[in-house]
């Protein structure tokens, strides 16, 4: 398993509070054996609100968070409500 807990370790309010410490990558919550999709929503909405607090804290000169993290909780939010994904940057 990629994420930094498994089944029977998962703790939930530490997941809720800060979804980055629990997990390597946003992929991983939808693969976390246990979590319902409103869970896995949760978790996600979390990382995502946490990460653009970053990135608008590293654009005000704070540094800290990373533009391409949102976009990799975004797909993993499009994932789990069965919505296609599409590339965001062309290579």
């Amino acid at each position: 398993m990629n994420s930094k807990s498994d089944e029977k370790s998962l703790d939930m309010a530490e997941a809720l509070t800060d979804p980055a410490k629990v997990f390597d990558h946003p992929v991983d919550v939808l693969t976390q054996p246990g979590l319902d999709s409103d869970q896995r929503r949760a978790i996600l909405e979390r990382w995502l609100y946490d990460a653009r607090e970053l990135a608008v804290a590293e654009e005000e000169g704070m540094g800290g968070g990373e533009i391409p993290l949102t976009e990799r909780i975004a797909k993993a939010l499009q994932t789990l409500d069965g919505e296609p994904t599409t590339p965001a940057h062309k290579q």
